[in-house]
């Protein structure tokens, strides 16, 4: 029972305090296509160069340990395209954005264009 109302309550103070929260940082604007086929796939790019972030032939999983900055094999669940799919993105940064801000942009980014939902957790991995 005690288990049961701590988790309550925590959902409802992070309901009650997630609202005043600050938006993460987001690209000015993103565009997302799929990647042109190559015979050996890998992510270029990741970099802010004349204030255009580029990325190139990224899976969904590549993505998400760039945003996250997590490893390849921490990355579990999601349907079976997150390794087989590719795409390109190319973004217009603000001014002054730093590798941290770049990451949170890209975050927001995910979320919002695939609307991809992460669950952070601790549990060891077999």
């Amino acid at each position: 029972m005690t288990r049961t109302l701590f988790g309550f309550l925590a959902v409802l103070s992070g309901a009650a305090f997630g609202q005043t929260a600050l938006p993460k940082p987001a690209f000015e604007v993103a565009d997302i296509r799929p990647s042109a086929k190559v015979t050996n796939p890998y992510m270029r790019g990741g970099a802010v160069r004349g204030g255009r972030y580029e990325v190139k032939d990224a899976s969904m999983v590549d993505l998400i340990t760039t945003a996250y900055g997590v490893q390849q094999d921490r990355v579990q669940g999601g349907p079976p395209w997150l390794d087989s799919d590719r795409f390109d993105i190319v973004a217009k940064a603000p001014a002054g954005a730093t590798q941290a801000n770049l990451n949170l942009m890209l975050q927001s980014l995910l979320e919002d264009r695939f609307k991809l939902v992460v669950h952070h957790d601790s549990k060891p991995l077999v």
